[in-house]
């Protein structure tokens, strides 16, 4: 069923009222005031669509009414229509002067009466609806600017995290955002295998129950809510909010924006943890090269001490055989023998003086193999 249109009458006759119910009370929705003061109240109360309003009335006139009504927010776009046995210029100055839209001059004509007011409505109506069209497209703009600002302090932080070199540093740089966004809450980062939670400086005081909720946050979905406590997770960051704003407008937006948040602040992280497992990973390569490094110096060293030592004593031998061939007397035949003998021992050697030079350039070629590595990791 359509709700019918409500007219306020103001009139200090009630034979004026009479005549307006039986014209109008079939089709609208009537009120009735007998003075201006209980009219002013009616317009408040009863919120008409039309005010029929008599001019000559005692203690206050419908002109005085009538600018009253107007100076009130709820009639600033009231049609009044005003009720009158004149109809001189000067009265129907006066009464636009005061604020009124139209006249009705007695006696009444039920004609212009219904068609003055379906014209009154329908314009009334229509100016509503351009007022409402107005009010949320500036309703819309509106959230579109707070919009863009709020997705802004999201691209601030996604391009200041590149700076970050800590987990520490990112989650500073995420607690500024949000006093951005005028919001209070914990993060958890899970990095290098420990829990780090912010802000730091109130790790101790934060609740058990909120830390094990963000702990376990990553299990119930990438957005969770209950009594106004909003988390946002990924298996690595976890953002809980402690009260979320009552604005469904302003907090749809921010559940998208925070969501985007975290799944920068989760990308950065992970960089954080490559750049730090590169970092390890560069220590134990040069670790290694240095060990490396030592390993073959002492086998150089070693070498080269061997060579000369064994050097020596085969040059010893071979004097001491040449002593010794003159003290037994042998014969040619004999000392042949004996010195093949002392000739066979040098090859040998030379022949495992020969190995160790390939297990030498061996270990060199690891050595360069790792510094190969460790220049990868650098750049």
């Amino acid at each position: 069923m359509t709700e019918r249109a409500k007219i306020l009458s103001i009139d200090d006759e009630p034979s004026n009222h009479e005549v307006i119910q039986n014209l109008l009370g079939g089709e609208y929705e009537l009120a009735f005031a007998q003075d201006g003061q209980r009219g002013i109240k009616l317009v408040e109360v009863f919120s008409p669509d039309i005010v029929l309003l008599d001019v000559d009335m005692p203690q206050m006139n419908g002109l005085e009414v009538c600018k009253q009504i107007r100076q009130q927010p709820f009639g600033d776009n009231l049609p009044i229509l005003f009720v009158s046995t004149k109809s001189s210029p000067e009265e129907r100055v006066a009464g636009y002067q005061a604020g009124g839209d139209d006249f009705l001059f007695r006696p009444l004509d039920e004609i212009e009466v219904v068609n003055k007011l379906k014209i009154k409505l329908a314009s009334k109506y229509k100016t509503n609806s351009l007022e409402k069209a107005s009010s949320d497209a500036t309703k819309a703009a509106l959230a579109a600017i707070n919009g863009a600002a709020e997705l802004g302090f999201i691209i601030t932080l996604l391009r200041e995290s590149f700076a970050c070199n800590t987990v520490d540093d990112l989650g500073d740089k995420v607690f500024n955002t949000l006093t951005c966004y005028d919001l209070d809450g914990s993060l958890l980062l899970r990095f290098d295998g420990k829990n780090h939670f912010y802000p730091a400086e109130s790790e101790s005081n934060l609740k058990q129950k909120e830390k094990q909720a963000l702990q376990k946050a990553h299990l119930s979905g990438r957005v969770f809510e209950y009594a106004g406590i909003a988390i946002f997770s990924t298996p690595i960051v976890s953002l809980l909010i402690r009260r979320m704003p009552e604005d469904e407008e302003r907090a749809g937006r921010l559940k998208e924006h925070l969501a985007i948040l975290v799944e920068g602040v989760e990308a950065r992280l992970k960089g954080l943890e490559n750049e730090h497992r590169r970092k390890i990973e560069k220590q134990l390569l040069e670790q290694s090269i240095e060990l490396t490094h030592g390993c073959l110096e002492e086998l150089k060293h070693g070498h080269h001490q061997q060579r000369v030592e064994t050097a020596r004593i085969l040059s010893d031998t071979a004097e001491d055989m040449e002593e010794l061939f003159l003290r037994l007397g042998l014969d040619e035949s004999q000392e042949t023998q004996l010195l093949s003998l002392i000739e066979r021992a040098e090859e040998k050697t030379d022949e495992t003086f020969r190995e160790s030079d390939k297990l030498q350039h061996q270990f060199e070629e690891i050595e360069l193999h790792l510094n190969s590595l460790l220049a990868s990791k650098v750049r």
